[in-house]
C-alpha cells in the first residue's frame, strides 16, 4: 500500500469511490471533501492505494494552534478517513494508519500531533484496540451533535 497526495489526476477515480449509506451518515463523500480542498491551502486530501486500486480516502487539514483540542502549535486533524465499502473488511483501515505518521512526517515535518474525531460507537464497538495499538490517546474530550458523539483522539507524530 502507498498513499499519495491528491492531485486532479485522479479526479475520475475519486468519483468512483463508493461509501454505504452508514459511512456517509458520518462523512462527507470524498468528492466533496475534494472540492473544500480546492478552496483550502490548510486541506489535503490523501489517496491510498493498495495493487493499484484506491482503497482509501482521508484529508489532512492543518489547524491553528489555537484549536481547543491539543496543546501542541503544530498539528493537523484526520478528517473524511474512510476505506471504499467494496473494500471494507481487508484491513486496509489499519494499514493507512499504520503508514500515515511516515507519511506526514515525509511531507509535514512540523507537524508534531494528529487529532482524530471518531463515533464513540466506533471507539467502544470495533476499535478500541486498534487506536490503543497504533498509538492514539483519548483527549478526554466529546463532542455531541445530531449525528451522534464524537471522542477526540490524539497521536504524537515522533520523529
Amino acid at each position: 500500500m502507498h498513499l499519495i497526495k491528491y492531485n486532479n489526476d485522479y479526479r475520475t477515480i475519486v468519483e468512483k469511490y463508493c461509501l454505504s449509506a452508514e459511512q456517509l451518515h458520518y462523512m462527507s463523500e470524498p468528492k466533496e471533501a475534494v472540492a473544500l480542498t480546492e478552496n483550502d491551502p490548510n486541506r489535503q486530501a490523501i489517496l491510498a492505494f493498495e495493487n493499484e486500486k484506491l482503497v482509501g480516502f482521508l484529508v489532512l487539514h492543518k489547524v491553528d494552534r489555537m484549536n481547543p483540542y491539543s496543546d501542541k502549535e503544530n498539528i493537523m486533524l484526520i478528517r473524511s478517513f474512510s476505506t471504499d465499502y467494496r473494500h471494507l473488511g481487508k484491513g486496509y483501515g489499519k494499514k493507512i494508519i499504520f503508514l500515515l505518521t511516515d507519511f506526514v512526517n515525509s511531507n509535514y515535518p512540523k507537524i508534531e500531533e494528529l487529532l482524530f474525531k471518531v463515533t464513540e460507537k466506533s471507539l467502544q464497538e470495533f476499535a478500541p484496540a486498534l487506536y490503543e495499538n497504533f498509538g492514539f490517546k483519548d483527549t478526554g474530550i466529546k463532542q455531541h451533535t445530531i449525528d451522534g458523539d464524537f471522542v477526540i483522539l490524539k497521536l504524537p507524530v515522533t520523529k
